[in-house]
């Protein structure tokens, strides 16, 4: 029997061991970027409620201050609001971290899905390269078939095997194209992501900026949310152009 053209073409081969390998990095990236985004997204949960609890101690100051209660019971509500403005700062730290981690969890996603959109368009240039040279060959032996007296059956059963051949190939151009519309959706899909989690960020690091009384970390605060609202501004340029790639390939 005829051996495949995945045991005979060495840069196939090679080009589905680079794609294979692709896959693997691109996995273990988007396991990652799973994981970093759950932590972003729970630590910016736990920065808003903690503002929240804040702003309710803080609100009960002002009100025991409007109603002229007691020195002592105004110490203890400035000691609960206090210890709440501390809870706020120790989560601030959290949605530092967890949220840098995971924007550097999705720009190398991006790296490596581009890698692998890359490595799969060459495995399908190669095999489509392969389909052409056999569907081309069996349609001259075709031809050579039908010339030669008494050959008839076996022209007949070459041009059947060409037909698959052209068929098959066909198909592997509706593939890639497939692939790349595919790509490009995914793409989109992991833009959205990031600027999800940086504009959340920014919103909620701005938000305590607005109340932090230390200037230090009021500064900290601010550069980290206009860091932010960059990221998300570079996430949506490549947001609106997968749209329209994924609109121009329709």
């Amino acid at each position: 029997p005829a051996k495949t053209p995945e045991q005979t073409d060495p840069a196939l081969e090679e080009a589905r061991k680079q794609e294979a390998t692709a896959r693997e990095d691109e996995n273990s990236r988007e396991m990652a970027r799973s994981a970093t985004r759950e932590s972003g997204r729970s630590g910016r949960g736990r920065s808003e409620d903690a503002l929240r609890k804040w702003r309710v101690a803080d609100a009960a100051v002002q009100q025991a201050i409007a109603d002229k209660k007691p020195e002592d019971q105004l110490a203890e509500l400035r000691a609960a609001a206090q210890a709440r403005l501390t809870t706020v700062r120790d989560a601030t730290v959290r949605l530092f971290a967890d949220t840098i981690a995971a924007n550097k969890a999705s720009d190398e996603l991006f790296v490596s899905e581009s890698a692998l959109r890359d490595k799969m368009a060459a495995t399908r240039t190669i095999e489509s390269r392969i389909l052409d040279e056999k569907a081309k060959a069996a349609a001259a032996r075709t031809v050579e078939l039908t010339a030669q007296p008494g050959q008839e059956k076996e022209a007949q059963a070459q041009a059947q095997t060409a037909a698959t051949l052209l068929r098959e190939l066909n198909e592997l151009e509706a593939l890639r194209v497939m692939e790349i519309q595919q790509w490009t959706q995914i793409r989109k899909d992991t833009a959205e992501e990031l600027v999800e989690q940086s504009r959340d960020a920014a919103r909620i690091a701005t938000e305590i900026a607005a109340v932090e009384t230390d200037a230090e970390q009021k500064q900290r605060l601010e550069q980290f949310a206009a860091q932010q609202e960059q990221d998300r501004a570079a996430a949506e340029l490549v947001m609106v152009a997968a749209v329209q790639a994924v609109a121009d390939a329709a």
